[in-house]
């Protein structure tokens, strides 16, 4: 039944009547926040408001409702009102909602059921109970609800996102998203910006929100993208904003932060496999001062200034990681967790080491040298190589091919011009595993051919003389006696004709007895 709607200001001493007489009220609802705002229902259907405590009243529902016999306003969003209707006729009973303070209702359920009060969980929109002939019903969730996620990670309303160590120069982009896990479409308002940044050093963030789609629906997501770029060494922070119609949550916000760290840059440093067991790198940086640096699993090195490079030598077969950390002028370490970084594998291939020559003549010369073994390689030839510049290379050098496998070997070098400085080393062609081939060189030496020596017709000994020993030898010669180990030289042939016989006997003989010259 409607009636008077009696006021008081006294706790309850005295009352008076605030509705005009022609406004029967028959239920009420106090906005909890304003509580100047103020909700009548009527058995007629018509809902007024009044904003100044009940001195004036407007109707503001334009729905054609039955009989109001309870009202309810969200607790979280005033704007919210819920209103319970009893059957006076049609299909028009149940619960009822609007969202822009009673001007626009629809329709919320239960179907068909008479509601006689409605209330919400003290305070609290999450839970809305709805007395009724058939029982008590509740309604979960009846409103938008927004939660927001980093990867897999939550971030709750007035949480916290860490970007961690960014290097100045560098960034990192965070993607979120935005999910509805109410059961009405959750809108975000932001304007003009859907998610708005604030804070001290918002310069060196950026949100990327184009992809957001509002209103997003029950059940649906948005995402959005955050990028740190770090100006300046040093702590930055800022406060991300996302106004919407969460009755809970609005706006939804939360922190970010993120270091900016100095970084050291190497120069030189090695990468890949490599074949030599040392590496020197110079170390470098914006503003960057000092180092230190550990290799492997290593201690850290004191503090170093960046006009000392970092030399290693006797590096080990194997794989190696190299760790260098700044400092700035003013006296910041780039963090150990954020160090920069070389990494590279050592692989020395065998050893080829390169013989003293001997043998030296104006022409010819021996060298040779050796390939010591090593596992999973595979030697597959090996020699000695010269010229007469320096250094030697076996691609644009005379050379000789010893065969392959390891082990010594040893070379003859021939075709060489008298009173002449040459270059030679040992070389060995190796692979590893089915790796393309690699030369490997020995230490160069060098070595001059002797003058040229000219020829001595009968000098049969090539001992620079003729006497009788030459004599004697083409006597041997022409009896087929054994000379042993002796080389007849060719300049015991006087008449070139290619035979040593009676003509160079006679010929030597007669210079011996100084009865005629030599023939040149």
């Amino acid at each position: 039944m409607d009636g008077d709607f009696l006021k008081s200001t006294d706790a309850g001493t005295t009352w008076n009547k605030v509705n005009e007489d022609e406004i029967a009220a028959g239920v009420i609802a106090v906005d909890p926040v304003n509580s100047d705002i103020i909700y009548i229902g009527s058995a007629a259907g018509r809902i007024l408001r009044s904003t100044d405590g009940g001195t004036h009243w407007i109707s503001v529902s334009n729905a054609d409702l039955n009989k109001i016999v309870s009202l309810a306003i969200d607790p979280v969003n005033p704007d919210i009102l819920y209103s319970g209707v009893y059957f006076t006729g049609p299909d028009n009973f149940g619960v009822f909602k609007s969202t822009n303070s009673g001007e626009d209702w629809a329709y919320a359920g239960p179907h068909r059921t008479d509601v006689f009060v409605l209330t919400f969980t003290p305070g609290t929109s999450s839970s809305l109970y709805a007395g009724t002939f058939h029982g008590v019903f509740r309604y979960s969730h009846i409103s938008p609800e927004m939660s927001l996620k980093q990867g897999e990670t939550d971030i709750p309303d007035d949480g916290a996102c860490d970007f961690g160590n960014v290097r100045i120069g560098d960034n990192k982009t965070v993607s979120f998203t935005i999910r509805n896990t109410g059961t009405e479409t959750l809108t975000l308002n932001g304007t003009p910006a859907k998610i708005a940044l604030s804070g001290a050093d918002v310069s060196d963030f950026d949100v990327d929100d184009a992809s957001i789609v509002s209103p997003v629906a029950p059940s649906a997501a948005a995402s959005f993208t955050l990028t740190f770029t770090p100006s300046s060494e040093g702590l930055k922070s800022a406060t991300v904003t996302i106004p919407n119609d969460d009755p809970d949550k609005n706006p939804y916000t939360f922190d970010i932060s993120g270091n900016g760290t100095v970084r050291a840059v190497l120069t030189g440093e090695s990468s890949g496999t490599v074949s030599t067991d040392s590496v020197k790198i110079t170390v470098g940086g914006t503003d960057i001062v000092a180092y230190k640096y550990k290799l492997d699993s290593g201690t850290w090195s004191a503090e170093i200034p960046v006009a000392t490079p970092i030399s290693l030598t006797g590096l080990s077969d194997g794989s190696h990681t190299l760790y260098v950390i700044g400092k700035t002028s003013s006296g910041n370490w780039q963090p150990e967790a954020d160090s920069t970084q070389a990494a590279w594998t050592v692989r020395t291939p065998p050893v080829v080491t390169t013989a003293p020559v001997t043998d030296i003549t104006s022409v010819s010369a021996q060298c040779g040298g050796s390939v010591t073994a090593k596992d999973g390689y595979t030697v597959l030839s090996k020699g000695v190589c010269w010229n007469t510049s320096s250094p030697v290379n076996l691609s644009s050098s005379p050379h000789t091919d010893q065969g392959d496998g390891f082990g010594d070997l040893i070379s003859t070098i021939s075709g060489l011009t008298p009173n002449t400085t040459w270059y030679v080393r040992a070389y060995a062609q190796v692979r590893y595993g089915t790796a393309a081939a690699d030369t490997v060189y020995g230490s160069q030496v060098s070595f001059t051919t002797t003058e040229a020596t000219t020829a001595l017709p009968g000098d049969a000994d090539d001992d620079g003389d003729i006497d009788l020993n030459d004599a004697i030898l083409v006597l041997q010669i022409l009896s087929g006696t054994d000379t042993g180990d002796t080389v007849i030289s060719t300049d015991a042939d006087v008449n070139s004709d290619g035979v040593l016989g009676i003509p160079e006997a006679v010929y030597i003989m007669q210079v011996v007895s100084q009865q005629r010259e030599t023939d040149i």
